[in-house]
């Protein structure tokens, strides 16, 4: 009962606390400078530990009411990293996020898998999704932090903003299939950009190496979508780049067909507009905010 009524105290006061700390810990030093000027204000201080051993020291001087590791913690070890969610009586553990402002290694993603299953951990992978999670965290009104982040906040919690004007490719040779996907999503505001095969695809990001996503068939003429996604893969400049494979094959292993050859996800056709724009949301959600343009939803 003691142990339950420290627990308590412990959660009241954390909530009750003006200022909230922050611990940034293994991040890379360009997320690491980012989430700085965003995050840190009167009622939010930050602190930034560069290994795990500091991470540790840092947690040992002073409690902390989130800490966000960077891809790094994933591989380090130490008593900076917690190994558990439990708890101790009075609550010495405080959330983990996962921030990273580029895309994950298969490597990093398995890894983060397992962090999230064995001790609580949770990825972000964009500013606003960051953001989003450190108000619910830290018990803070939007309206309490800097403008810019009030700004991405708003964004992400609104569904329609976060498809609005992003540059997506689609490529199909199925016109009329094509020709209905790429009319939905301008409906949601989406910048569509069509090609009718691999090659072409690959032209188009030539001519556009701005665009967010490609939604890909894999299967059609000249060059099929399985060799387009690798030949996109092999550019450095496209390695982040969301790839989604849109297949009418329901073959077992499929996916993991597509995945290998550099998709990030995968739909079965026909495609269902709501799960396909549902989808878009949450890979578009992980770019950065002021990456997107903010006009049109019609070809040029």
């Amino acid at each position: 009962m003691e142990a339950i009524d420290a627990a308590l105290r412990a959660i009241e006061s954390r909530l009750a606390a003006r200022t909230k700390k922050v611990l940034l810990a293994l991040m890379e030093e360009s997320d690491c400078s980012t989430l700085l000027d965003l995050i840190e204000s009167e009622e939010i201080f930050v602190d930034v530990a560069h290994d795990a051993g500091e991470a540790a020291q840092k947690r040992r001087e002073g409690r902390f009411d989130l800490v966000v590791w960077g891809p790094a913690a994933l591989f380090a070890s130490g008593s900076g990293l917690p190994s558990t969610v439990q708890p101790d009586p009075v609550l010495a553990a405080p959330p983990v996020l996962l921030y990273s402002g580029r895309a994950l290694t298969p490597a990093e993603q398995e890894a983060l898998a397992k962090r999230e299953e064995e001790a609580g951990w949770l990825g972000v992978f964009s500013p606003a999704q960051l953001l989003s999670r450190l108000v619910l965290h830290l018990n803070k009104a939007a309206e309490t932090m800097k403008s810019g982040a009030r700004e991405m906040i708003g964004r992400f919690l609104d569904p329609e903003r976060i498809l609005n004007g992003r540059r997506v490719l689609l490529v199909d040779d199925d016109l009329r299939s094509a020709f209905a996907l790429s009319a939905e999503l301008r409906r949601h505001g989406v910048y569509v950009i069509l090609a009718e095969n691999g090659m072409q695809a690959l032209e188009r990001l030539e001519e556009t190496p701005d665009t967010e996503l490609v939604l890909i068939d894999v299967m059609m003429p000249v060059m099929d979508g399985y060799e387009a996604m690798r030949r996109i893969r092999a550019q450095e400049r496209f390695g982040a780049l969301p790839i989604v494979a849109l297949t009418a094959k329901t073959m077992l292993g499929e996916r993991e067909r597509c995945i290998e050859a550099g998709a990030n996800d995968y739909l079965a056709k026909p495609v269902r507009i709501e799960v396909l724009v549902a989808l878009l949301r949450v890979w578009l959600s992980r770019s950065a905010p002021w990456c997107r343009i903010e006009t049109g939803g019609e070809d040029p």
